[in-house]
């Protein structure tokens, strides 16, 4: 259900084993699972802190208090895991840490016991990963501190690799994983990204996350007018009916960048006044919506508006004191406050030719 991005039916599931079996871990298991696939979404909602924090608690107790349950060591590491990243998110950076530490130590022994423990494997590849590229990731997770200084590059991706090749149910968690820790590396991990969203996609189209993902991809690889081919097929397939307001509004975000590094000004314009926002109601991620300042900011000072220009710069700044913003919005926008952006080697009113 999480991976067809039916929230409310894998809800239904977690509440159907908590009611058969209350004192089982998996409940407590499933449900974590699914409140860290929201807050990856939108890190700075805060609506299910309380019953995260109140599950992984309960997680703990049940397996260091219950001598028959199968897997112990696994389900405590899973637990303190989902609270490092839970309390790396909110700033609670040595809490954090020790979570981190202590979610290895179990996974770790976990796997020791039975070294076909494929969903130790997984949680663990992800730790060794950033660990082990502290150094370039430190900017873009300064505030995602959840992992442990010490890493193991030579398991990271073959763990994830293994858990994807394996016929748990998963080995598409650990694909999307997989593809997200490449989709800044080389033109060959950013092809291979790609290769693996796409069988996502296929799997499960009615999820719009896994096609946005592989829409952001393509614009950070400036691969600009196949974003817009791959947008314009999306909305019309079967599956642009059942679209949310923020799927909408973040496919309309990137269609803008699209045209933009096309440097087609006119048609970004109209793509940005599209996007429709609901203050009582969030309709756009905080990082799509710096996005959206961005992309504003840029357009305001192609068309002369440096005052709105910079106010749009301005807020991406504040945005940052509050939630993550990808550090390069983060550097756009200082130098867009010193100098007004321009397209690069193209006259405002050059179309590229397609």
């Amino acid at each position: 259900m999480r991976l067809n991005g039916n929230f409310s039916a894998a809800k239904e599931v977690k509440d159907n084993i908590r009611q058969l079996a209350p004192d089982a871990p998996e409940s407590y298991a499933f449900n974590l699972n699914t409140l860290v696939t929201e807050l990856s979404w939108e890190e700075s909602q805060t609506r299910f802190d309380a019953e995260l924090v109140a599950d992984a608690e309960k997680l703990i107790q049940l397996c260091t208090d219950s001598p028959t349950i199968d897997n112990a060591d696994y389900y405590c590491g899973h637990a303190h895991f989902t609270l490092s990243y839970f309390n790396g998110i909110r700033g609670n950076y040595i809490r954090a840490g020790r979570h981190g530490t202590t979610a290895i130590d179990y996974l770790e022994a976990a796997l020791e016991k039975n070294p076909q423990q494929i969903r130790a494997k997984m949680y663990l590849g992800v730790a060794y990963y950033y660990a082990d590229h502290l150094p370039q990731f430190i900017k873009l997770f300064s505030r995602v501190l959840w992992f442990i200084p010490s890493g193991n590059s030579a398991k990271s991706l073959p763990y994830l690799r293994e858990v994807m090749d394996s016929g748990d149910s998963f080995s598409d968690v650990a694909r999307y994983i997989y593809a997200t820790l490449l989709v800044n590396g080389t033109p060959e991990e950013i092809k291979d990204a790609l290769s693996e969203i796409d069988i996502l996609i296929k799997r499960y189209p009615a999820n719009a996350r896994f096609q946005l993902r592989y829409v952001s991809v393509m614009i950070g690889d400036k691969r600009y007018a196949e974003t817009l081919d791959r947008i314009n097929t999306y909305l019309a397939s079967d599956y642009a009916a059942s679209l949310s307001k923020i799927d909408v509004n973040l496919l309309n975000i990137w269609a803008a960048r699209a045209q933009l590094g096309l440097g087609q000004v006119e048609q970004a314009v109209r793509l940005q006044k599209q996007i429709k926002f609901d203050p009582s109601n969030t309709t756009v991620p905080s990082w799509g919506l710096a996005w959206y300042e961005l992309t504003n900011g840029q357009l305001a000072d192609l068309t002369g508006n440096r005052k709105a220009a910079i106010a749009s710069y301005e807020k991406i700044l504040a945005l940052d004191k509050v939630t993550f913003v990808n550090p390069t919005i983060i550097e756009l926008a200082n130098a867009a406050i010193v100098a007004p952006y321009t397209l690069p080697g193209r006259s405002l009113t050059q179309e590229p030719v397609l």
